[in-house]
């Protein structure tokens, strides 16, 4: 058994250090909070929709946006984006808030009254 376990962790040491040794590939230059390399000497701050980022809730579209930005992130290698997602759930309970208030505010002042 010691032979079977030796083995597997020199498969699994094997393989970080060639994807170390592979160069920056788009998990590196991709995340959930950056775009582009962590060491780019110019920054912007972005807040996004995350529905519009690789954090997408449908997985083609996470995938798609992931390598957008993978794409974008080594064609301007001294930029970074710092992401500041949002969930699209809050414009959506904000227009909820507002079309509930409209909706008191015309019964109250009798513009629903029959």
């Amino acid at each position: 058994m010691g032979g079977a376990s030796s083995r597997v962790l020199a498969a699994i040491a094997a393989g970080m250090l060639l994807a170390a040794a592979s160069g920056c590939g788009d998990d590196e230059l991709v995340g959930l909070d950056r775009v582009g390399r962590a060491d780019a000497p110019k920054v912007l701050k972005l807040q996004i929709n995350a529905d519009y980022s690789p954090q997408a809730a449908t997985p083609s579209a996470a995938e798609g946006f992931r390598k957008l930005f993978a794409e974008w992130a080594r064609r301007h290698p001294d930029w970074r984006l710092d992401l500041n997602s949002v969930l699209a759930i809050v414009p959506a309970i904000v227009l909820f808030v507002a079309r509930q208030r409209f909706i008191v505010g015309a019964f109250t002042a009798g513009a629903l009254k029959g």
